[in-house]
């Protein structure tokens, strides 16, 4: 049984945990010549809507918008611009919390870096955690309007990164 959105009769829906309103209509297609909704479609898609939403906070940590692939705009470690050794630095931001560092040096070494990370939605940040050779890794970052902003100490040298969104 195929079920037809209709815009002229409305039922309103309220889901998300208060956040949204969605008005939803559903008619049998089978009934098409009334036009009459379908109570147990709409029960049942209402129902199984609602319980999908349960357990998340908002449509954003559904859709996960923070999700791609962000490339280094500007990359400076102490007073030196570094970003000219690299024909492309990228971090992918993965489904279940994985994180991929990407690079390729302008000499031709190419490599990757897999870290995990965890998205804040009330603070807007990244909190990074992993391995990198020596180094164990665990910090937070903006990430605001597609953009990411690395700002830490390394090895007593101040490193400022930002990547942007592709």
């Amino acid at each position: 049984m195929k079920l037809k959105i209709i815009k002229k009769s409305v039922i309103p829906c309220l889901f998300l945990c208060g956040f949204f309103s969605a008005q939803v209509s559903l008619t049998n297609l089978n009934n098409q010549a009334n036009s009459q909704p379908c109570p147990r479609q709409i029960n049942a898609f209402a129902g199984e809507l609602c319980e999908a939403m349960k357990s998340k906070d908002s449509l954003k940590e559904i859709a996960k918008p923070y999700l791609g692939v962000y490339e280094c705009e500007w990359l400076y470690f102490g007073d030196s611009d570094k970003k000219e050794l690299f024909d492309y630095l990228r971090v992918e931001l993965k489904t279940k919390g994985e994180l991929l560092v990407t690079y390729k040096l302008k000499k031709g070494e190419a490599g990757k870096v897999p870290l995990s990370y965890e998205y804040d939605f009330d603070e807007q940040t990244l909190r990074v955690t992993g391995q990198w050779m020596l180094l164990k890794i665990d910090r937070k970052f903006p990430l605001k309007k597609g953009e990411i902003n690395v700002v830490t100490n390394l090895f007593g040298k101040l490193v400022n990164v930002k990547f942007s969104r592709k």
